[in-house]
């Protein structure tokens, strides 16, 4: 009878370590590979992976990293395009025996969450001030560098000056395609209001824009209305 419980006994424990095994197994599969946001740059940069010197991405894996880090790895089924930000879902994969010389992990492709042009590095959010109108020769006095705005992309804002008064408004941007919108701006009365008054009016008909160098180009359609430059 004893000898009947005494295996009875040894049995439940060999059932109860294999769950337990398994449970544990599960867990550590479980850890090995996840789903991940990250944030790549519109350039890359040199860096040194296994004592070579390469291209590398530069990431963030959250909005609160403020500096960008350097990532080595490839990222299966992802094809990349310099001079666009891309936000990205990956799936991550821990190796438990990488091949020699490779990475421990693995990262593959899920989704383009977002693919954004920045043009030529710079941004549209930036301080851009005056440079000229596209049409000027009406103008009583030459156009001074008191025009200015800054653009809060994030925040769809912007502000700036005139050329005398304050302002300030909505700015809706998608591609290449812009409006400024709910400007409004303070009332003092000084001599430059010719091309306050101007460049206003040329904000509130822009439609659309373009950044080479360190130019900002803002249309109405394809008719050029005003030259910004970035002061940086």
């Amino acid at each position: 009878m004893r000898k009947r419980i005494l295996i009875s006994l040894i049995i439940m424990l060999m059932i109860a370590i294999t769950i337990s095994c398994q449970s544990s197994e599960n867990s550590t599969k479980h850890k090995l590979k996840y789903e991940s946001t990250i944030w790549i740059n519109s350039k890359k940069a040199v860096c040194n992976a296994g004592g070579i010197n390469k291209e590398c991405y530069m990431i963030k894996r959250n909005l609160k990293q403020k500096e960008w880090e350097l990532f080595s790895d490839e990222i299966i089924g992802f094809q990349y395009e310099e001079g666009y930000e891309y936000e990205i879902k990956v799936e991550t994969k821990k190796m438990k025996t990488p091949l020699a010389d490779a990475s421990s992990v693995k990262y593959t492709l899920m989704k383009v969450i977002r693919k954004k042009e920045i043009q030529n590095g710079l941004s549209i959010a930036n301080q851009w001030i005056i440079s000229s109108f596209a049409e000027q020769e009406n103008l009583t006095i030459p156009v001074s560098k008191d025009s200015f705005i800054m653009i809060d992309e994030k925040e769809n804002k912007f502000n700036g000056n005139g050329a005398c008064n304050t302002i300030s408004g909505d700015v809706l941007i998608s591609g290449n395609a812009i409006r400024f919108e709910k400007i409004i701006s303070t009332e003092m009365a000084c001599e430059n209001l010719e091309q306050e008054n101007k460049f206003i009016k040329a904000l509130e008909a822009v439609t659309t824009f373009k950044i080479i160098g360190c130019e900002l180009f803002l249309y109405r359609k394809n008719e050029k209305l005003v030259t910004l430059e970035s002061c940086r």
